[in-house]
């Protein structure tokens, strides 16, 4: 009887001093992350965002605000960039569309306009707004122009030395695009390009397709603009001794679709997302391009991160650690110096998944034939959580993915045509047993464990036939999509080397890191 008031008074008295009694604590559940769940190198985030489009205002469709408002749903960051001069046209004419004009009038009235939504939208921590316009050239290639402040000017120039000029003093970068067209046909001569820290960063990949090199996938398909060619690719401007950093955008040109999926996204690795680490992260190179999936990807030499400049002694191991979050199990890894394949992993189904706790696993819908159809559904996961999402609209301006919580997520869609199919694809922990399930008008329509989509796929029609498919991916194992490598390269070819690492995944879908130098 003691015994028990002894205790008795003991948890009065804990109580009454605010002390709780040891326990297991319920722990907070943590927001599912959009894009990649992975951190490089512990101190940098992972941000995704589109610096590349285009709407009326020059020779696209669609206002600036519609395309603003788009990329708020489902990136990190944007610029609209539209035309604002092309000095060196050849037959230049007066357009209702403004498409062979030396000044774009569009651009150029409402320049103000721009100016003012770029500066409204801006949410630090949230989404990050950059101004910016193109300067056309037939003989220097395009350019795109980026401010860090959003009160500038449009800076006219009637040559790529005027334009390099017209910067000089002003917090402002210069990235062209497209590069591997011919010269003279708006592709790169690198014998004109460089203007010290205003040049950090090249885009060579884009809806145009991939200009990393001439051969290879994702070749360049605008046929009006000539083919791919050797002497413009990002590869002979490596040989020849620049240095900038790799990105990709879209260059769309129809402001629903800013940011769409398969036509090229750049990746920052910053300390947050506001518009000053942003840039910080552009001119110190710390950037990679993806074609689509938002691949996490980490690349480091001698702990030095991608775009950096180091020294080392010729005698001196370069160590090199690579780490791959992908989206669909791996095909290849590799990693490029001076110009040429020295290491490459593969095989990466062929790890064991015996113990796997994380999965990817992707929801599309759309396959409707008879034209438009609206969506609106959720995505359960139970006996499992979500960690983290990547949206992959091809008409991004129609989809929304909200109310994502560690046990679902709601999706509000429209597919516009037959070959108009949009997918969500989801970061799980869980278990064989973990169940993905596509609810819509409160019934469960598809369901599959991770055990289940482990061995197929799984579609319905729940509308009748040809009336629009939900359909469930394989999912893929943690073994086959997350990687950490790592090797060592001991020799020195040249004065100055250069590094940097391409990624394949089994769906197509690529990621190149910006590269390393080492003197």
């Amino acid at each position: 009887m003691k015994k028990l008031i002894i205790v008795t008074m003991v948890l009065t008295a804990m109580q009454s001093w605010g002390l709780a009694m040891a326990g297991p604590k319920e722990s907070k559940p943590v927001e599912p992350k959009r894009g990649t769940s992975m951190k490089s190198n512990k101190k940098y985030n992972i941000y995704f965002g589109d610096l590349h489009t285009h709407t009326s205002l020059s020779d696209g469709s669609g206002e600036p605000v519609e395309g603003i408002a788009n990329a708020k749903a489902y990136l990190d960051f944007y610029a609209l960039s539209d035309h604002a001069q092309w000095p060196d046209m050849p037959f230049p004419k007066e357009d209702p569309k403004q498409g062979r004009v030396k000044v774009f009038p569009g651009e150029r009235d409402r320049w103000h306009e721009v100016q003012k939504l770029i500066r409204d939208n801006y949410e630090p921590g949230k989404f990050v707004t950059f101004l910016a316009y193109e300067w056309t050239s037939q003989k220097w290639g395009d350019h795109n122009v980026y401010y860090l402040k959003d009160d500038e000017p449009i800076r006219y120039a009637d040559s790529l030395e005027q334009l390099y000029a017209s910067l000089k003093g002003v917090d402002a970068i210069a990235i062209p695009h497209h590069p591997a067209y011919p010269t003279e046909h708006r592709g790169i001569d690198w014998k004109t390009f460089g203007n010290g820290d205003k040049t950090p960063l090249v885009e060579i990949f884009s809806g145009h397709g991939s200009s990393e090199t001439d051969i290879g996938p994702r070749d360049l398909h605008q046929g009006n603009m000539g083919p791919r060619v050797t002497a413009g690719t990002a590869r002979r401007g490596l040989d020849m001794g620049h240095v900038f950093g790799f990105i990709a955008s879209t260059d769309n040109h129809n402001s629903p679709d800013h940011g769409s999926y398969n036509s090229g996204q750049i990746a920052v690795h910053a300390e947050e997302l506001t518009r000053e680490a942003l840039w910080d992260a552009f001119k110190k190179r710390r950037t990679y391009a993806v074609t689509g999936d938002r691949i996490g990807l980490d690349f480091q030499l001698n702990g030095s991160p991608m775009g950096s400049i180091i020294q080392a002694d010729s005698k001196q191991p370069r160590r090199i650690a690579v780490e791959v979050d992908g989206w669909d199990c791996l095909d290849k890894v590799e990693i490029i110096k001076n110009g040429k394949v020295v290491k490459r992993w593969y095989d990466f189904d062929f790890a064991s998944i015996k113990n796997a706790k994380r999965f990817k696993v992707g929801v599309q819908w759309g396959y409707t034939p008879l034209g438009e159809k609206e969506w609106d559904f959720s995505v359960d996961v139970r006996n499992g959580s979500i960690i983290g999402y990547q949206p992959c609209f091809t008409v991004p301006g129609f989809n929304k993915v909200s109310n994502v919580t560690p046990r679902q997520l709601d999706v509000s869609s429209k597919t516009t045509s037959p070959g108009n199919i949009s997918k969500v694809g989801m970061d799980i922990e869980g278990t064989l047993d973990t169940a993905v399930t596509i609810r819509h008008d409160g019934k469960d329509v598809l369901t599959g464990t991770i055990g289940e989509l482990l061995n197929e796929n799984k579609c319905i029609y729940p509308f009748g036939p040809y009336a629009g498919a939900f359909y469930l991916s394989r999912a893929v194992a943690e073994p086959h999509f997350h990687v950490n490598l790592e090797w060592e390269d001991a020799a020195s070819e040249k004065s100055r080397d250069y590094y940097y690492v391409r990624v394949f995944q089994k769906n197509g879908q690529m990621a190149w890191s910006s590269p390393i130098w080492v003197d």
